[in-house]
């Protein structure tokens, strides 16, 4: 789930035509569209490149090719098939991530509350690292944790829920 605004019809990443602004960060997860991976068969790890046939960003009369005469793909379909299961392979470490948390009861439900224009302004039903269970950590499983290079992602994450309050410049005072 991307945050992009705390009110409704706020958007602090996307303009009014429906485009991300100029530096803005566009997640990988929406970058490879129009391109998607799914599973062969039901329980297969072999997956196929699929594409939206619907997405503005294909044309059969303009653009970059994905297959070259002999019907070979070209570097643009390579590009975007390493892309996309790049994209895959990360849901799939951040899925195994939040399974190990949730079994080590570090993922709780969080509210985060903070003051704006004299009032406070709760944003909640989403569920954070919990900073106390974190430093509370049984030496062995913390080092689980940096074993397996998830230190990063838990801190990184942190820091994204502290940030927060700097969505709500774009919220208006309450009337």
């Amino acid at each position: 789930m991307a945050l992009c605004g705390l009110a409704a019809g706020s958007n602090l990443y996307v303009d009014e035509r429906g485009g991300w602004k100029p530096g803005a960060y566009v997640p990988a997860y929406l970058r490879r569209v129009p391109f998607f991976l799914v599973r062969s068969a039901p329980g297969s790890d072999q997956l196929v490149l699929c594409i939206d046939p619907q997405a503005p960003q294909v044309s059969r009369t303009e653009g970059e090719a994905l297959f070259d005469a002999a019907g070979k793909p070209t570097p643009q379909l390579e590009q975007a098939l390493a892309f996309t299961r790049s994209v895959e392979e990360g849901m799939l470490r951040t899925r195994g991530i939040t399974e190990r948390l949730n079994q080590l009861g570090l993922l709780k439900p969080a509210v985060v509350e903070f003051p704006h224009h004299g009032k406070p302004l709760r944003v909640d039903g989403f569920f954070a690292v919990d900073r106390p269970a974190l430093a509370a950590l049984p030496p062995e499983q913390f080092l689980e944790l940096r074993e397996k290079g998830w230190l990063e992602p838990i801190y990184a994450h942190l820091l994204s829920v502290g940030g927060l309050p700097e969505l709500a410049r774009d919220v208006a005072p309450p009337g």
